[in-house]
């Protein structure tokens, strides 16, 4: 049997936990509807979700500087623009929801796409609601082909197994060209990322109006803050400290 010796490291170590995914995919898709440069600041190495949500942005338009502890985003002057090929999600499911969202505010048809661990996962609830809205959506997983645009209308979603589809609606409600009812049901999970959407969300401009499980969703205008700051990934304190 092999052994291995027990280690004592002395001294004074540093690891910087890298920003947090679910605050920094949210501020670069509004960052990337915004008129104008926004500076995003954190410290770490931004995890693959991030480069994720970065690579998709960029397939559409949008410039992003990356330097060492920011990256200053330049959305496209005429808004964003309908990619030439797939969107490549990787294996993040918040980046396929966003960006599946997206795409259904375009009249033109977009593959959504991911690695295999994304393909498995369902994504029957949103691709309900976009059916609801309008849109035409060639699968309830990925990949997927969208096609738009919405057509806003009170609906239904469940949110018993994931709030993503919900902070996805928020996040691209922007583009909405009336106002509509999104009424929540089921048991919501997940309920603390939901309440960071709204709360990223309001600090680009959106008037949440919120009356017990409906949300009134309309067009708005993105504001950028011009400089935002990205606290740590916190889930990863406890590797941080072994």
């Amino acid at each position: 049997m092999e052994q291995i010796q027990p280690m004592s490291p002395n001294g004074i170590f540093q690891y910087k936990l890298p920003p947090s995914k679910s605050h920094m995919i949210r501020e670069l898709m509004l960052a990337s509807k915004s008129s104008e440069v926004t500076e995003i600041n954190f410290q770490g190495t931004p995890g693959e979700d991030i480069i994720s949500m970065a690579n998709c942005l960029e397939k559409m338009g949008v410039k992003i500087e990356k330097i060492t502890t920011k990256w200053i985003v330049y959305p496209p002057k005429k808004g964003l623009i309908s990619p030439k090929g797939a969107i490549y999600c990787g294996n993040s499911g918040t980046v396929a929801r966003i960006m599946t969202v997206l795409a259904a505010t375009f009249d033109s048809e977009i593959t959504i796409d991911g690695d295999n661990s994304l393909r498995k996962r369902s994504n029957s609830t949103l691709s309900s609601c976009l059916k609801q809205l309008g849109c035409e959506i060639s699968s309830d997983g990925f990949p997927c082909t969208v096609k738009g645009p919405i057509n806003p209308k009170d609906i239904e979603i469940d949110a018993s197994e994931s709030s993503q589809p919900i902070s996805a609606l928020i996040l691209c409600s922007s583009d909405f060209k009336s106002a509509m009812n999104l009424t929540i049901i089921g048991q919501k999970v997940s309920r603390g990322y939901l309440q960071l959407t709204c709360k990223i969300a309001e600090k680009w401009g959106l008037k949440r109006n919120i009356v017990d499980n409906k949300i009134e969703l309309s067009g708005w205008e993105i504001i950028t803050p011009k400089t935002v700051k990205i606290p740590s990934e916190m889930s990863l304190y406890p590797m941080a400290i072994l």
